[in-house]
């Protein structure tokens, strides 16, 4: 844990702070327009390419060593039928592998998935024996609700999707996990349930300023998700809390890190870039790791050395 009645955050700076460090980035996009599944955002790029991204992470002040690409076609808007919507996600990934392919550094793929398809078990098998493909994520935000899930509803609560889930047990492939605080509860009862797959919990659960101030759901959500041990918590997207969270008008964000950090551990949380998506909303590289490495700046070097490399590595590429 950081150290004991010290304060953090911006005013918590200590002559280790800005030591460069390692990041091992366990959430980031590639998109190209020819992908069969998705564009990309409304809001953000044609193409975002492996060699934009390390161009950005480039500029963060860190030292990057690689990461964890992750799917983009659980949020897509296409009617597609579950044959056509599977065949995309493997076109997605694939496409993905070729770009990583061309790198040094150390990267790993999360693929999209249609848990409730009757043939979730030949895409699971089709994933899960490339060596380099790690894991799955299906966006499972419900009300409100995120594109597809508009029409699939709250999956959590799909008996065919739960059987999917239950399936990743089988394939040794971890779980993405995206939903919105009020299905924490339900989400950590099927974690428990399945404990042989391991999950990393999205984008902080996806909170509002509401959730982190008041907390109905989303607190004890989050108790009972630390206390599962197969749990981990990706420290990113916060611009969807609010879009300018590094002022001091927003300390309550950075409370609520600090907060979720002394619950779940540092060797359990990790920040992520979620780049591009971060990029298009105004969080330039040199902006987001700043404000990230305020967050970190009262935990000693070892501790903010697994929350920007070690427990993401660590989960997705296994110990070193």
């Amino acid at each position: 844990m950081g150290p004991e009645n010290q304060p953090r955050g911006i005013e918590a700076r200590t002559p280790f702070s800005r030591l460069i460090m390692d990041f091992w980035d366990p959430h980031f996009h590639l998109w190209h327009p020819s992908m069969a599944v998705w564009a990309g955002p409304a809001e953000g790029p044609s193409a975002y390419t492996l060699s934009q991204y390390e161009d950005d992470l480039s500029r963060s002040g860190m030292r990057p060593v690689g990461g964890a690409w992750v799917e983009a076609a659980s949020a897509c808007t296409s009617p597609m039928d579950s044959s056509g919507y599977a065949t995309a996600c493997l076109a997605e990934a694939d496409w993905a592998g070729i770009e990583l392919g061309g790198s040094p550094r150390t990267y790993r793929r999360v693929a999209a998935v249609s848990l409730q398809d009757p043939e979730i078990s030949s895409m699971l098998a089709i994933l899960s024996a490339q060596p380099d493909l790690v894991g799955v994520r299906q966006i499972l935000n419900h009300k409100p609700s995120w594109p597809r899930n508009r029409a699939l509803q709250d999956l959590l609560q799909n008996p065919d999707w739960r059987r999917g889930y239950a399936a990743l047990q089988e394939y040794g492939l971890s779980f993405d996990m995206q939903l919105n605080p009020h299905q924490l509860q339900a989400a950590a009862d099927l974690i428990e349930q399945c404990d042989r797959v391991p999950v990393m919990i999205d984008h902080l659960g996806t909170p509002t300023l509401y959730d982190c101030r008041h907390g109905d759901a989303y607190w004890p959500g989050l108790r009972r998700l630390a206390e599962l041990p197969q749990v981990r918590m990706k420290i990113s997207m916060l611009s969807y809390i609010d879009s300018d969270w590094d002022l001091i008008r927003t300390s309550l964000i950075s409370d609520s890190i600090h907060r979720i950090i002394e619950m779940f551990g540092e060797a359990r949380c990790c920040f992520a870039s979620n780049f591009p998506v971060e990029k298009t909303r105004g969080w330039l590289a040199p902006r987001l790791f700043s404000a990230y490495r305020d967050l970190a700046a009262g935990y000693p070097p070892a501790e903010q050395a697994m929350m920007f490399s070690g427990t993401a590595r660590g989960f997705y590429v296994g110990p070193t």
